[in-house]
C-alpha cells in the first residue's frame, strides 16, 4: 500500500515541531506523540509514546512506545493535546525502523537503532 504525502508531510510537521496527534489504527483511535517516521523493509512506520487511546494489548497506565505501520494509520490530524517524550526512565531500543527520516531527537533516535534490550510493541 502506498503511503501518502499528506500523511508523510503531517507526520513530519508534528515530530519537528513536537505536536501529539490522533489516529485510529487497529479499529482504536490512539492518542500518541510521534518521535520517530522511517521505514522498515520498505513501508513507512511512525514509533512514538501512545498516552491514551485504545489498543488490541493493554496500554500501560500512563503510556507505552508504540510502532505503527502506516498503512493502518487513518483519520491523522494534530491535536492540541501536549506532546509527550515518553518514559523518562528507559531507553526504547528501535527495532522497528531501519532508516530514519524524522525524529524529534535524530541523535538519541540514531543510536537507538543499535539498542534490542526493549522492542516496542509493534501494530
Amino acid at each position: 500500500m502506498v503511503t501518502s504525502s499528506a500523511t508523510l508531510g503531517l507526520l513530519r510537521e508534528a515530530i519537528r515541531a513536537r505536536r501529539h496527534v490522533r489516529f485510529m489504527a487497529n479499529g482504536n483511535e490512539r492518542e500518541f506523540s510521534p518521535h520517530v517516521l522511517g521505514t522498515k523493509d520498505g513501508s513507512w512506520r511512525v514509533f512514538g509514546w501512545q498516552s491514551a487511546g485504545g489498543s488490541g494489548t493493554k496500554l500501560k497506565a500512563g503510556g507505552d512506545w508504540r510502532c505503527f505501520a502506516l498503512e493502518k494509520v487513518t483519520a491523522l490530524r494534530l491535536s492540541e493535546d501536549p506532546w509527550s517524550i515518553g518514559d523518562p526512565t528507559g531507553e526504547y531500543g528501535l527495532s522497528c525502523i531501519s532508516l530514519i527520516d524524522t525524529a524529534a531527537d535524530l541523535e538519541y533516535a540514531a543510536k537507538s537503532l543499535q539498542r534490542t534490550k526493549r522492542r516496542p510493541h509493534q501494530t
